[in-house]
């Protein structure tokens, strides 16, 4: 079981797109975080949008081989790694949505369709197609990572054998679903019989996040100065900010040291929603 991961970030915040590079490598890629709850983390696949138009700048899945983690992260374990937004089709000045989807797997790195994502009546079922309900927004085509299936959606039927009784489990892979008509496709044939009205489950591996949002920006800078009040003798200190993107700059703290750099004051986090 996967539920929704916490202290996801970036999230309703603004990062810094360096494409700066070493031999090959990024210096300074945004490293993304969050709180993972679950049982059992196999893989993940990262989907980045651009906020505006919602057209899709890029998907990855991680681990990128064929081996899943096994056991690696447990329910409470942070999940980092550096987001791909450094590539060509992303950029600074821009704004940008994301998700996750998580997957679990078995011990033999089969899916481990567990989780129930929803339910209803049949219109028919016959050989590998079932008829249900149009325009569901839960059932997705297998995902696979170099042709290695990492995911999947399951329907649950019972079928009724010879003598009518509702006794045939199936539970079989879906390979499409067509949401104009209701019509899904199966990985392999129904067995037993089905009636109009029967019940069916769906089962999934996987659990979708919402959609997280951030900013890209050119970083903001600060040019302090600081002078001595000649009639008290008190230090007059201002710094101005300033920033090529539309960013607020959200609060402000100080410190004076001395010259031995030993701190002779410091204030709290002045939060300042105004200031661009």
């Amino acid at each position: 079981m996967i539920e929704a991961p916490e202290n996801v970030y970036p999230h309703n915040t603004a990062v810094y797109i360096d494409k700066t590079t070493e031999q090959g490598e990024f210096v300074n890629p945004v490293r993304a975080s969050f709180i993972f709850n679950g049982d059992n983390l196999s893989f993940m696949r990262a989907e980045l949008y651009l906020a505006d138009t919602n057209a899709v700048m890029y998907h990855s899945v991680i681990p990128a081989t064929r081996v899943p983690w096994d056991g690696k992260y447990r329910r409470g374990d942070v999940v980092s790694y550096d987001m791909n937004v450094a590539s060509e089709h992303c950029e600074n000045g821009k704004d940008y949505t994301y998700r996750y989807i998580l997957f679990e797997q078995n011990e033999d790195q089969t899916p481990k369709c567990e989780m129930k994502c929803l339910s209803g009546r049949i219109t028919s079922a016959a050989s590998t197609n079932v008829v249900v309900e149009k325009n569901i927004t839960d059932i997705d085509e297998p995902y696979t990572e170099q042709n290695y299936l990492i995911g999947c959606c399951m329907i649950k039927l019972y079928g009724r054998d010879n003598d009518g009784k509702k006794t045939i489990l199936n539970f079989i892979m879906i390979e499409n679903y067509d949401s104009s008509t209701g019509e899904i496709t199966l990985a392999d044939d129904l067995d037993g019989d089905f009636a109009p009205g029967d019940r069916y489950e769906i089962y999934r591996n996987y659990y979708k996040t919402p959609m997280y949002f951030f900013k890209a920006r050119e970083n903001a800078h600060l040019a302090p100065t600081a002078d001595i009040n000649e009639m008290y003798g008190t230090p007059f200190c201002k710094a101005i900010y300033t920033t090529t993107g539309d960013i607020s700059l959200m609060y402000y703290n100080w410190i004076l040291n001395n010259n031995d750099d030993i701190i002779i004051d410091s204030s709290r986090d002045v939060y300042s929603y105004h200031t661009k």
